[in-house]
């Protein structure tokens, strides 16, 4: 009886231990059928209104922001739409992966590789924007295609020819 409670225990011990393993992996890495998306915009030299073919002066920074669909599934609780970012300056492609800093998406979540580019209001409910009544908010849309990687930070960049990845 004792030397079966000894292996119950050792086996018990051996799957703690690898877990615990397994787990501080996980969290400061991102596993290699897993992908992470930030998309940026160069402010300075891009311009919104010739890139979704609209009139000069339709997009108003105070009043509108850029969102992006990302080519993801998801159930509810994860967001399938970032902001795009304008701080194009303060990427560091150095920079350790922190869980929580960014969204991990599950390889089941990853659909295909077309992303969205969208205008919208800048009060806008980005979790209603699937929505028949979402869509009233969306001032302009334009269809992008690119094949990120996965097991990393996919650090994007809009530019006029599509999206490129900034940190190679």
């Amino acid at each position: 009886m004792k030397k079966v409670l000894g292996i119950i225990i050792g086996i018990v011990v051996i799957l703690w231990i690898a877990m615990r393993i397994f787990g501080g992996y996980n969290s400061n890495n991102i596993l290699s059928n897993e992908a992470c998306f930030e998309i940026f915009i160069d402010s300075d030299s891009f311009n919104v209104d010739k890139y979704f073919d609209l009139p000069e002066g339709t997009f108003d920074k105070d009043k509108d922001i850029l969102i992006c669909k990302l080519p993801v599934e998801v159930q509810g609780f994860k967001a399938s739409h970032v902001i795009v970012r304008t701080d194009l300056k303060d990427i560091d492609c150095n920079a350790k992966f922190k869980k929580g800093d960014y969204i991990q998406y599950e390889p089941y979540e990853l659909k295909g590789s077309d992303f969205e580019l969208l205008i919208v209001k800048k009060n806008a409910n980005l979790v209603v924007l699937n929505t028949p009544i979402g869509q009233t908010l969306i001032l302009a849309k334009k269809n992008l295609s690119y094949d990120y990687s996965k097991g990393k930070v996919n650090r994007l960049v809009v530019c006029v020819s599509g999206l490129s990845e900034y940190c190679k």
